[in-house]
């Protein structure tokens, strides 16, 4: 049986993946899976990933929003973005 990250490089084909509940640093995780940064990103988490996606986001990348299930729960832990953040990170 695949777990979801070995199915997404394995079987799927992805360059590369991981499960964001397993790491420390999400910033630092991105960076060093998309060093050239983020183009697409299909959310259903939301709060902190959503967060350390963006600072991570090419210019005139694009982000579906699915859902966020990180926030559903537990109201601390939503994403705490902003329009000056979002353009700021427009580069």
């Amino acid at each position: 049986m695949y777990l979801k990250v070995d199915l997404l490089k394995e079987k799927v084909g992805f360059d590369d993946a991981f499960n964001y509940k397993d790491e420390a640093n999400l910033n630092s995780t991105l960076q060093r899976c998309f060093p050239k940064g983020i183009d697409i990103y299909f959310d259903n988490v939301g709060g902190e990933m959503l967060e350390e996606v963006v600072k991570n986001m090419n210019t005139c990348g694009r982000i579906e929003a699915c859902g966020a299930i990180s926030e559903y729960t537990n109201p601390q832990k939503r994403a705490k973005l902003d329009m000056c953040s979002i353009f700021g990170q427009a580069k």
